[in-house]
């Protein structure tokens, strides 16, 4: 979200300098033209330059710490336990509190998390993630309440996977790639919903005995995978190798787990959510303690829902929000128009490193 925004005003900037430098008038072929005055002429571009510098600083306005966005009320997330969502939406908010093992930058390439290593030396059979030490769990003012480590992982695959705390939510890749996830899986639908409940990923566990993942010291996982799994990293980057802590489960109970809500539940993100009215309004506040103290944050982001498009460029014009996507209609409306007042302020949108497809099964049995 910072990147995004600081990319967005960087093009904003560099399209108003390209634009307001392309005037000019074409050399007369005249032979009777008369020879400029140098002196005049120097004088002329003087000014030009210095109008040019004004027209930047005046464009280039003050940086946004308090960033106030808009989206959807249709895109309202549907809960606060990321490992259990399924929409993007969900993620998208989310994925501000809590961090996982990696992370994908804007270009789709895979990088460090809350892993600061990782690799394989069998040609993806096993996989080995170096967490970093002096990640912190967080309350929702910021106080820290439990460190995040290797075991956590686990605690977030057993839940994952746990068929009564999890609804089978997330399972398909774990159950694909890691050795007896599909038959752990198997095992706790057989299962009372106390006796599902009761389970942890802890030493000596029903989990640990099943599933192929080793924990060698508080800051190393080792996944096993059924076979050569060379892409298994990617994964990482998703809900469904995202941590939990059990010191939390062991607040709330599992059923609070379920239903916890920005007030209760634990944070290892960038952000906070201090506020959260459904539909209307929330406002992620930096997390004081976060582990990136190189990146560069805004104090707060407030996300207003709206009801349409429209309102939101309402909101926009009236400085309400500091940005907005655009309509067709406001597209052509805008760069049709150099006059316009946002003519120069609009931007390409990043482009999106997912790809959506529909398959059609016709071996149906």
């Amino acid at each position: 979200m910072k990147e995004m925004t600081s990319r967005l005003l960087a093009l904003a900037l560099t399209a108003s300098l390209v634009l307001s430098g392309c005037g000019g008038t074409a050399a007369k072929d005249d032979d009777t033209a008369k020879a400029p005055d140098t002196k005049t002429e120097e004088k002329k571009e003087e000014q030009k330059e210095e109008k040019k510098e004004e027209v930047k600083e005046e464009k280039k306005g003050k940086p946004i710490t308090d960033l106030v966005i808009s989206r959807l009320s249709t895109k309202e997330i549907s809960g606060f336990n990321i490992l259990y969502t399924q929409k993007g939406e969900d993620f998208e908010g989310l994925s501000n509190l809590m961090d996982g093992l990696l992370e994908v930058d804007n270009t789709g390439k895979l990088v460090p998390g809350i892993a600061e290593e990782w690799g394989t030396d069998d040609e993806g059979h096993t996989w080995t993630f170096h967490v970093r030490q002096g990640v912190k769990w967080v309350n929702v003012n910021g106080e820290e309440t439990a460190e995040c480590n290797a075991q956590d992982f686990a605690t977030g695959l057993e839940w994952i996977l746990n068929f009564h705390k999890n609804d089978s939510a997330n399972t398909s890749m774990p159950i694909e790639m890691i050795e007896g996830a599909s038959e752990y899986y198997e095992y706790t639908k057989n299962l009372t919903q106390e006796e599902a409940f009761a389970l942890n990923a802890g030493e000596g566990s029903k989990f640990r005995e099943m599933v192929k993942l080793e924990l060698p010291d508080d800051y190393t996982i080792v996944y096993h995978c059924i076979e050569p799994k060379p892409y298994f990293d990617t994964v990482a980057a998703y809900t469904c190798l995202y941590p939990m802590a059990q010191g939390m489960i062991d607040e709330l109970g599992v059923e609070g787990v379920q239903g916890m809500n920005n007030e209760n539940m634990w944070y290892n993100g960038a952000y906070t959510l201090t506020s959260y009215i459904q539909g209307n309004e929330k406002i992620f506040t930096q997390n004081p303690l976060y582990w990136d103290t190189e990146c560069t944050r805004f104090n707060t982001v407030t996300m207003k829902m709206v009801e349409s498009s429209d309102v939101a460029y309402q909101l926009y014009q009236s400085n309400e929000i500091d940005e907005v996507g655009l309509t067709e209609s406001n597209v052509k409306t805008i760069s049709g128009d150099p006059n316009n007042q946002y003519h120069d302020y609009m931007v390409e949108w990043p482009l999106d490193f997912r790809s959506y497809q529909f398959h059609f099964n016709y071996f149906k049995n």
